[in-house]
């Protein structure tokens, strides 16, 4: 079962509060669904994924999530340390906009700047 942290920011001068959740821990039991709102956007898993072999997203493999967004059944459960994902856009050839290393794979990828973690 995965493990949330609620996370309740209060902002004083809109005097309003919002809530985000972090997922701390994930287990073989749990799935995660990718959501991209801009077309062609890929990840690259960088140290770990909780996924093997076909079931998801892998290890320094491009993956579009907007032609699969899963949901993906996790079959290498987290201690609870991130593992980190670079996004970017898929189909794309535009070195000059890179972000970091660039490196080819079998389809191309620019990376953006930021991205995120899955436990």
């Amino acid at each position: 079962m995965a493990k949330l942290e609620c996370v309740i920011h209060y902002d004083e001068k809109s005097q309003t509060a919002t809530a985000t959740y972090n997922v701390l821990k994930v287990d073989q039991t749990d799935e995660i669904t990718f959501k991209a709102l801009y077309a062609n956007t890929g990840i690259k898993y960088v140290n770990g994924s909780p996924f093997s072999g076909s079931e998801g997203p892998q290890v320094g493999q491009v993956f579009n999530v907007s032609e699969r967004p899963g949901p993906f059944k996790v079959t290498v459960p987290s201690n609870g340390e991130p593992r980190h994902f670079v996004c970017g856009e898929v189909g794309s050839a535009v070195k000059g906009k890179a972000v970091g290393t660039y490196e080819k794979t079998d389809q191309e990828f620019t990376p953006w700047e930021g991205g995120g973690d899955t436990p």
